[in-house]
This record gives structure tokens, sequence and C-alpha cells, in this order.
């Protein structure tokens, strides 16, 4: 910037200084001469009052004009700043194709960046709809050796509670269910049992009804729930009168006392009870006291490094009294927000950054095109500046303009992402946290307004500083051929398509590695076929399925009936699946007993029915399966997975070998290998396939629950009804869902944090590459525009149009070939944050990147190859006559 300009400012900014200091000067001389003439009409006999107002009505001149010195300058910016706007409207409207260009290309981007910021804000940002949720901390239990999470001890959290001083209140919950049976059908609940104290540890109060009292929660007394929101619209209709009904689980009476709001919602609970939370007592085993979550409020003032450093210390005094428990654990807090948003703040993150490249590719673009108009209007620009118009006032009318395509990009923006909020959280992940939450605020808007004006300005900037500078002498020309910006402003259009190209590959090469990602997810080998085969939970109840042998007894005759229904290809029970949960046990081979159990293998084991692996189609290898002669009062049998007969029998056949299943002092009961099946993927695509151990459904059945599984053909509606009116029949009292869910739904959701962020990077990578090859375009055919003189003197002197043709299109590979090796350099950079997300894949994969820089130097050799044509086409007669 040049020492005139600077000038030019520092002037301005003295003139505007002195013009409130000569304001203020005539007010304090003029207050003196009406404080001095009130004083001789006080003393003529005048009341103040009259005398002041004399004494006003004197120097009303003076008054007149020190409120017009006082106030001009600012009359005479509004009336400037009208001035601009009514000027930079005309000029865009003679500009119409130019406007709506800018106008579209910034309306996706501002439009983008305010649906996302949005999503960011509700999920990440704002706190959580608790009263002072800053206060809040989750209370954790880590395993030292691993880092794993898990909520602590109830005893643990009555040792917080009565002896450290940062809690203002400290609260939890255990896990608690029943079959809820006085509705339109039996269904499974799973709720919360809460500490009295929970809903006002949190700080919130119920949507119907009341909270808790202190008396509810003593043995004895009547049974009182709350319903969560959900499950209060789902299974009572939103019914209002609900609260004060009697409802009956597992054969208790249990009393409806409220309805929590939309906002609120406990781990994994359909609805909160006190009566369970009796395990508090002292004396309670290690075993049954463990806590789903706790929370504690921190008192005013007290940070969380605080109560962290005061939690350590009690940590120290619990694992001196018991070392053995202690030996690997440690207690952290975390504020609420942070544990309720966990791994999806760093996504969602990374997509804010995605967007905000959008966001500069889309303003880089305009900027260019601004540049090319600019030049178009250097003999209006300098004609004004040849009548008197400063620097200053020519770069603020170009800016008026340019905050006026701003303000209608944004607006159009902003009701772009009111529009598209709601398909665009239809590809979220169904376990987002908060997701119900997530809309378009009053600070979301103000953010976007703010961005709106700083993009205005933004891309306005540079393009009204190079056009402002002008030389009058050749501008003004009689004649002149062209009003070119000569090589300075054609350098810096070059400079700008160059970051825009190397800015969209940036974004390609996210876009290319999550492709590759989700393309291997795909190909993985889960072990059976998702798609088709489906799963539910039931849970027996208790009272009439006392003992193995009644469980045994129901699922036999429900195998018989789900046989009976042509809807079904083939039915299973197994007590561990993929998605749902397995046991794990320590492995241990007969002959190779390992004298300490801790170091023996960890396996998941699957108690199953004879037909459960041609209901998942995992594929069988060798030996054979189970069958209906597989009882308790025969020899005890399992079926191991591939990867354990691989790593535990590597030279070897696994076939007559006999294992046991270890945990804590149980006796071992050892069992033949009879079979080994294809291994399967219990948790997902991007885990690894489980060391699974299968046992026979009727020689290991050890828990109250059970899960039906069943496969369709393909294309089949959902099987719930059938299969919960198959059990019915068998016994009405059984709670099924009526709606079951397919394995393939369950990949789907493993897997939608990355397909979330790939449809978001592809949107904004596809228009990246739009705006990119307009950048390209729009240069090289103002370019051709500029040159078509020296092209017509190049041809005039023998130039072929295939030299012609060469000559645009090396100057356009210049900048794209600059572009792509700035865009990998900082894809390199980028990436590396998209590591969570990646399955076998590196972020620095060299496949993707070659890919993407092809696809991104043919979109711009496409883009460059309008205006070469018609370089190639110029006349060159014409192009002389022109001069």
């Amino acid at each position: 910037m040049s020492g005139r300009w600077f000038r030019e400012i520092r002037n301005w900014l003295n003139a505007l200084i002195r013009r409130d200091e000569i304001g203020q000067e005539v007010n304090q001389e003029l207050e003196q001469h009406i404080e001095f003439m009130t004083a001789d009409n006080i003393a003529k006999g005048m009341t103040r009052a009259e005398a002041r107002r004399e004494a006003r009505l004197k120097f009303g001149g003076v008054v007149q004009y020190a409120e017009e010195t006082r106030d001009s300058w600012g009359t005479r910016v509004v009336q400037e700043l009208s001035q601009d706007i009514r000027f930079g409207i005309r000029q865009l409207n003679q500009a119409r194709g130019f406007s709506i260009v800018a106008v579209l290309t910034l309306a996706v981007g501002i439009g983008a960046a305010t649906a996302i910021f949005s999503i960011v804000n509700s999920v990440a940002l704002q706190p959580l709809p608790y009263a002072d949720a800053g206060r809040l901390v989750q209370i954790l239990q880590v395993r030292e050796s691993d880092q794993r999470e898990f909520a602590p001890r109830m005893e643990t959290v009555e040792e917080l509670r009565k002896q450290t001083r940062v809690f203002a209140s400290v609260a939890g919950t255990t896990g608690m269910h029943g079959n809820l049976t006085d509705v339109d059908y039996p269904v499974r609940v799973f709720g919360n049992a809460v500490s009295i104290n929970y809903f006002e540890t949190l700080g919130v109060q119920p949507l119907l009804g009341r909270t808790f009292l202190p008396e509810e929660a003593v043995e004895g007394k009547a049974n009182v729930v709350i319903l969560n929101h959900a499950f209060w619209l789902n299974q009572f209709n939103g019914n209002e009168a609900v609260v004060g009904r009697e409802i009956t689980m597992s054969d208790q009476p249990y009393t409806v006392i409220g309805v929590m709001a939309p906002g609120f919602r406990t781990t994994n609970g359909q609805m909160s009870s006190p009566k369970a939370f009796s395990p508090l007592r002292a004396g309670v085993s290690n075993s049954a006291s463990w806590m789903r979550e706790s929370v504690g409020r921190l008192q005013p003032g007290v940070m969380v490094e605080q109560a962290q450093a005061e939690i350590d210390v009690l940590a120290r005094q619990l694992e001196a009294a018991d070392p053995e428990f202690w030996r690997d654990l440690k207690l952290r807090i975390v504020p609420l927000l942070d544990h309720t948003v966990g791994d999806t703040r760093p996504t969602l993150f990374m997509v804010l950054g995605a967007v905000a490249v959008l966001l500069l590719i889309a303003c880089v673009n305009v900027a260019n095109l601004l540049l090319a108009r600019a030049s178009s209007r250097q003999r209006e620009i300098a004609l004004r500046s040849a009548l008197g118009a400063s620097r200053l006032r020519i770069v603020r009318q170009l800016l008026a303009e340019s905050v006026l395509l701003a303000m209608i990009g944004g607006a159009l923006g902003i009701g772009l992402a009111f529009f598209s909020m709601e398909a665009l959280l239809s590809f979220a992940p169904v376990d987002m946290p908060r997701l119900d939450e997530v809309r378009i605020d009053g600070f979301a808007l103000l953010v976007s307004c703010a961005m709106t004006m700083l993009t205005g300005i933004g891309f306005g900037m540079v393009p009204a500083l190079q056009v402002s500078k002008v030389d009058l002498n050749s501008a003004l020309k009689d004649g002149s051929r062209t009003v070119g910006d000569g090589r300075r402003g054609a350098r810096l259009r070059n400079a700008l398509v160059v970051a825009e190209v190397a800015l969209a590959l940036v974004l390609l090469a996210g876009a290319g590695l999550l492709t590759r990602t989700f393309a291997n997810l795909q190909n993985v080998e889960m072990g059976y076929d998702g798609e088709v085969v489906h799963i539910t939970r039931i849970m027996f109840p208790e009272e009439q399925y006392l003992d193995d042998q009644a469980r045994i007894a129901f699922t036999d005759r429900a195998l018989e009936q789900l046989a009976m229904k042509p809807e079904l290809v083939a039915s299973a029970f197994t007590m561990g699946a993929p998605y749902f949960g397995s046991l794990t046990y320590r492995l241990d081979i007969e002959d190779r007993a390992e004298a300490d159990a801790e170091r023996l293998p960890v396996v998941t084991t699957s108690t199953i029915t004879p037909d459960y692996f041609a209901v998942l189609g995992t594929p069988f290898r060798y030996g054979r399966l189970f069958n209906d002669r597989d009882r308790e009062n025969t020899p005890f049998v399992a079926i191991i997975g591939e990867n354990v007969a691989q790593q535990h029998f590597p030279d070897q056949n696994p076939l007559g070998h006999r294992i046991a299943l270890v945990r804590g002092d149980a006796p071992r009961v050892w069992r033949e290998i009879v079979g080994v099946v294809g291994d399967v993927r219990m948790d997902g695509a991007a885990q690894d396939p489980a060391a699974a151990v299968y046992l026979p459904f009727r020689q290991h059945f050890t828990f109250p629950h059970i899960k039906p599984i069943v496969r369709v053909r393909q294309g089949s509606p959902n099987p719930g009804p059938v299969v919960a009116a198959a059990l019915q029949k068998i016994d009405p009292g059984m709670p099924v869902e009526r709606a079951m869910f397919s394995l393939g739904d369950f990949d789907g959701f493993k897997i939608a944090p990355q397909t979330f962020t790939l449809f978001l990077f592809g949107v904004f990578s596809a228009v990246a590459l739009l705006l990119a090859a307009l950048g390209i375009y729009g240069v090289m055919a103002y370019s051709v525009s500029q040159r078509r003189h020296e092209i017509g003197i190049r041809m005039a002197l023998g130039a072929s149009r295939s030299d012609v043709l060469r000559l645009v299109f090396f100057r356009a590979a210049r900048l794209v070939i600059i572009g792509v090796i700035l865009g990998v350099a900082g894809a390199l950079a980028a990436t590396r944050l998209l590591g969570s997300l990646l399955y076998d894949i590196s972020p620095g994969d060299p496949i993707t990147y070659v890919v993407v820089s092809g696809v991104l130097i043919s979109v711009a050799a496409f883009a460059c190859w309008l205006p070469a044509y018609r370089a190639a086409k110029v006349d060159p007669m014409a192009a002389l006559r022109s001069d």
C-alpha cells in the first residue's frame, strides 16, 4: 500500500477527530455564556427555569449552530452511505448476469456454512438444557491400562458425596427393566433406577406432574415412575391423563407421577424410578453395585481442575483401603457436555472446517469475478478520480457494492439453510447426541449475518484496492484500445485461481479418502447376510419362567411355531449375536493348562439353537453343526470360529480337542470341539472378527433373556408382527417388540459417521469443483478478450490455430499445476484430521491423490477449452481493425 494511501486515511481520521473537537469546544463555550446569562436573569428576579429558558432563547442561533456542528458528520455519513447503496444497486442491476452468478455462488457458500454451523452449535456448543449446565460433570472410573471409561460403583459415589467439598450434589442411575402388560400388547421396558436427588442435581423439571419425594425411595412404599417424553408419545399417545394412572410392570403396580420434557434423556431409559436404587445401602457386593451413570453438580465457583485434584486425593485414600480393586483404576470427571457429545465433536468440527473451505472458495470466485468486471469500469473510476473523488471514497463505493452482493447472497443462503436442514439431518447418524435439538436459532442467525458482512468485505477489499489505484493518463486517453488493468491485475487473478484450485483439491482429497473408506467397509466380509436377517430381544417374565427348563420348553414350541410361517426362511434363538452383545470368557485348552488364569486368551460366546448359522448365512468350514442330540445329558460340545482355530491350532486339526470357558473360580467344564465356522464381525465392519466360541442352547442356558433371529426373503416386509404373533400364541403375556431390526440396519448405523461425513464432503467437493471450473473459465475468457489484438497479430504473422490453442492451454496449465501442487501439500496436512474416520487406508494414500488430481486437471482442461476454442477462431483482420 502506498504512502499516499496511508496519508489519505490519516487525514480522514484527523478530520473526523477535529470535527468532533470543534463541536465539543462550541458546546462548552456556549454553556458558559448561557450560565452567565442565567445568573443575570436570576438577579433580576426570575426563577432558575425562566432564567435559563430566556438565556437559551437569546443564544438560539448559536445553539442551532452547535447542534448542527455536532450532528453534521453523522448526517453526512448517512447521506453518503445512502448514495453508495443506491449507486451500488444501479450498478448491480446493470450487470444482471454477473450479479446473479455472484449471488448464487455466495448463497451456496453461506447457506452451507449456516446449516453446518447450526448443527455444530446445537450439538457441541450450546449448553445442555439443564439449569446452570456448566456446573454439571460426569463422574467416571477409568481403567488405566486401556483407558476404558465406565460408571463407578455406588459405594464410590457415596464416598464422593460424603468426603468431598467440591460437589453441591451427586446423583446416579442404575438399570431397571420390566414387562409392561396393561397396554395394547405386552412390551419390555428398559429404564433407570435413579437416586432421589437425580432430577434436582440436573436441575430439570418434568413437563407434566412432579419429581420424586424423599419418602418414595424407601422400601415398602408405593412404586412410582416418571416417563420419558418419547416413550409417553409412543405407548400412551401423548395423553396427559396418564399422570396419576397406575400401570403394571412385571406384575407390580407403578403410579405415573410425571412426564419429562423432550430435551431430557437418561442413559438408555424409557422411564425412571427411585425404587431400585436401594443398593446404595452399605453391604452390597461389588458385582451388584455398579452404576450406569453418575453425575455431579459442582459448587459455585469450583473449576473442573480443582474438583479433579480433590478427587485424586480421595482416590488415593480408597486405593489404600482396597488396593486389589483400585490397582488399575482411577477416577476422572469431565464436563457433562463433553461427555454427552463425545467423539461426535471432532467429526463435526472437521465438517465445519470443510464448509469453511467451501465458503472461502466461493469468496475467491466472487473476488475473481469482481476483478474481471472492475477492469471494464476503470474509465468510469478514472473519471471520478479526475473530478475529485478520493481513493478512499472510491474504495468505499466498491465495498458497498460487495457488501450488497453479500447481503443478498446471505439472505438467500439463510433461506437455503432453513429449506435444506431437514434433508441434511436425515443423513446424520441416528445416535448423534442432541440431534432433536438441532435448529437454526438466533445465535446461528447472528453468526450467519456477521459471516455475511465479513464475507462481503473480505472478497470485495482486494478488488477494490486493486481497481481504485488507476493511472488517469492512460485510462482517460481517447481511443485507448483497452482498459485492462495490466500485469498486476493479471497476477492477482492468476493467484486467486491457484488458490481456488488448491482449496478445491483439499476438499476432493477428503472426499476421495472417505469414498475409499466407505468402499472398504462395504466390501468387508461380515460373516452374515445382513439385509435378510432380522433380530429382536425378549425377556422372560420371571414369575412364569423361573428355571431353564421352562425357558427351553418355550423356545422349543416357539421354533415349531416359527417353522410354520411361510414368510420366514429359517429361524433360531441365541443369547449372543452381532450388535446385541455376547458374554466373554477366558479360553483354556486341555493339555495346555496355564497357571495364571488372567493370562488366558479372551473369547466371546454365543449360546445358539441348531439353525443359527443357517439363519445368519455364516459359512461352515468343516466338522459338524449342532443338532437336537446335543442336550444337557450328552457330552458337552462346542463350535469355534475360524480365527480361533488359526490362532490356537495353527498346525493341527482342532476337531476332537477339548476346551473350557473360564470365569472366576468356577470349575472348568470341558467341551469337545466338533466344528469350525467362518468368522463373524460382532460389532461392525471396522472391528476385527470376534474370537468366537459357540455352545448348544440346551447345554448352556444362563440368562433370562433371549434373542429370536429369523431369515426372510430379499425385499420381504419387516417380520416383527409375524414373530410377535407366533410367540404370543404360545404365551399371550410374552413381551415382544412389533418391529425387528435387520443386521444390515445395524451395519448402516455403525458406519453412519463415515457416511454422513462422506455425503457432506462429496457435496462440498462437487460445488468446489464447479466453482473452480467457473473461476478458471472466467480468467481464461477474460485473458483471451484482453489479448485478442495480440492473438490477431500472431495469426497475421503465421501462427496456426493449434499454436493459439497451445498458448492458451499452457497458460491455464501452469496455474492448475501450481494449484494442484499446493493443494496436495495442504491436503496431506488437513486430511490427517480424518484419521479416526478412515478404514484400511492412510491419509496420504497416493492412489487417492493421483485420482483426485486427475479429476481436477480434467475439469480444468474442459473449463479452459471454450476460451481457447474462441481464441483459435479469431479473425486476424477483424482483430487488427479494432485497434
